[in-house]
């Protein structure tokens, strides 16, 4: 949101799963969908653009039922997707899709 903030200096592009994130993120055409966990659907997002930020990862959500009065260690769960789909496949794919297309950075070497 704060590249878009700035469209004198970047052209921001983003990625959604579904039409309710979208929505959270401006409903714009520069809105793409698809499922990081998927790399062909990811695509055309990726495809001419000249970089690439990852701001990806999975949520966990507390389970019903949690009293902090108690004193009792909360306990979570995963909707939808486990973190290695999300943080270490789909971070993944991203990264190969956009080799593809651009030259990634390389650091100098000492």
């Amino acid at each position: 949101m704060k590249l878009k903030e700035r469209a004198d200096q970047f052209v921001a592009r983003s990625l959604a799963r579904t039409e309710e994130s979208k929505e959270k993120i401006g409903g714009a055409d520069d809105v793409f969908f698809g499922d990081i966990r998927d790399a062909d659907s990811i695509v055309p997002a990726i495809q001419g653009v000249d970089a690439l930020i990852i701001l990806t990862s999975v949520v966990p959500r507390m389970k019903p039922g949690y009293d902090p009065t108690k004193g009792q260690r909360p306990e979570f769960y995963f909707e939808g997707a486990i973190p290695e789909q999300v943080d270490w496949i789909g971070q993944k794919n991203q990264i190969d899709v956009s080799e593809v297309f651009f030259l990634p950075y390389e650091f100098p070497r000492q």
